[in-house]
Parts: structure tokens; C-alpha cells; sequence
């Protein structure tokens, strides 16, 4: 199920981008991009998952409060060794690459052309939105506008990447130590994490001081919801994972 998800990925990511002209080779061309960067950049982005968890928990909470629960698929195998290395090949390195080829290239690419925010913006919610659960959805949201945004400050999927796959691989490690029981482990490895966390605030307090999110002209924001409500396929495919969504809640407060 998972590598016929990362497969459809990098196939509408393909044709996608051949069909509008947009080069995949020119996706990975990175520019000003280092070492201490890919460190920040996973910091903040570990740093907005754990703010959006907190925000996710209390969403969760907010809809228990008026009988409705939320639908949150398992998505864990770690019976075994081999499903514990395939969970991990799959989290950290195809999901990450697979994901970013098609929302932050092939997506955000082509509704960049309207206007940079715009791109930023709407593919972020389309990532929140494919994820077909409030949780998730907090977190793929927030967490896509910040790999969006490194996307386009570098000209290239690179750091998006390399930030989303650090994220998934701190969620895996503590999901490994806590189904085997590593309780020493899990306490060492959270050390670390608490520690990245607190760094990203300060890098990402740095960045909202030093740096922009691109400007939109009132033309282009104009141009830009009308873009979006008028698209067949972009709203199809909105709605048919919002329907989706809505669905699985339905299903599981049945």
C-alpha cells in the first residue's frame, strides 16, 4: 500500500511536471544551501511539530467535549525486524522524497506561477487536506508552508526534503523505542529532541525577524483565489480527500 502510494506520487510528479514544462532536474538544483542550514531548518521544522501536536491534542480534546472523535488510522508495523526496517525505509527516506517531489515541486511549481505565497500557501493545505485527518492535518499544514517556503528561498526541493525527513525520523525513533519498550533509549533520544526544539525557537524567532514570506500584489491575490475556485482538478481533488475525511469521522462516530 505504501510503495503504490510513493509510486503514484512520483508518477504524477513525472508527467505532472513534464506536462507543464517544469523540468525535474531543475527541482534538486540547490543554491545557497549548507550543512548548518539542513541542521536549523530540521530544528524549526521539529519545533513546529511539536507546537502543532500540542494544537492537534486540543482539537482532539475540543471535539471529544461535544461527542466526536476524530479518525486517526495506525499506521505502524513494527511486528518484526523486516517491518521495523521497511516502516523505517518507507518514513524517513521514500515517504520524505516521494512527498516534497509532489506537493512542493509538481504542486506548488505550477500554483507558484499565479504567485509565491500563493503556491506556498495552497500547497500546504492541500498536503494538510491529503492527509484526511484533523491531527495530521494541523501539522502537514503548518509544517508544509515552512518546507514550502525553504523550497522556494533555495530554488529547489533539497532542503524541504532533508527538514521532512528529519521530522520522520524522530517520529519513527520514538515510535520504535515505545513499542519495544527502550525506555532508556526513548529518555536519551527525547533529550536530544527537547534540545532541537528549543533551538528551532530561537532559529525560528531569527528567521521571522530577518526574513519575509514572499509578497502577494492585490492582483495576484485576486487572481489567485479565482485561480483556485475555478480549477476542476485542484478542487477535485480538494474535495475528494475533504469528503474522504469527513467520511472516516462519520464511519468511526457510527
Amino acid at each position: 500500500m505504501m510503495l503504490c502510494i510513493a509510486g503514484c506520487s512520483i508518477v504524477v510528479s513525472y508527467f505532472g511536471c513534464r506536462a507543464t514544462k517544469i523540468p525535474v532536474s531543475h527541482l534538486f538544483q540547490t543554491k545557497d544551501f549548507s550543512f548548518g542550514l539542513a541542521v536549523s531548518y530540521i530544528a524549526i521544522a521539529l519545533l513546529i511539530q511539536t507546537v502543532t501536536g500540542w494544537a492537534a491534542v486540543g482539537i482532539e480534546a475540543l471535539m471529544e467535549g461535544v461527542g466526536v472523535s476524530d479518525y486517526n488510522p495506525d499506521l505502524s508495523s513494527l511486528q518484526d525486524i523486516k517491518s521495523v526496517m521497511m516502516d523505517f525505509i518507507y518514513g524517513v527516506i521514500v515517504a520524505p522524497i516521494t512527498e516534497e517531489l509532489l506537493v512542493r515541486g509538481f504542486v506548488m511549481k505550477n500554483l507558484s506561477r499565479v504567485s509565491q505565497r500563493f503556491g506556498i500557501i495552497m500547497s500546504a493545505f492541500f498536503f494538510g487536506v491529503w492527509h484526511e485527518n484533523i491531527p495530521q492535518f494541523v501539522l502537514a499544514f503548518v509544517g508544509g508552508c515552512f518546507f514550502g517556503y525553504i523550497a522556494m528561498k533555495h530554488n529547489s526541493l533539497v532542503p524541504s526534503i532533508i527538514a521532512h525527513m528529519g521530522v520522520n525520523l524522530c517520529a519513527t525513533v520514538f515510535d520504535i523505542c515505545d513499542t519495544y519498550h527502550w525506555d532508556t533509549a526513548y529518555d536519551i533520544f527525547n533529550i536530544f529532541y527537547v534540545m532541537m526544539v528549543i533551538a528551532g525557537a530561537v532559529l525560528l524567532l531569527k528567521m521571522l525577524i530577518t526574513e519575509r514570506f514572499p509578497r502577494t500584489t492585490p492582483a495576484q491575490a485576486e487572481r489567485g483565489i479565482r485561480i483556485a475556485l475555478t480549477s476542476p482538478l485542484l478542487m477535485g481533488v480538494l474535495l475528494c480527500h475533504i469528503g474522504s475525511a469527513v467520511f472516516m469521522i462519520v464511519q468511526e462516530n457510527v
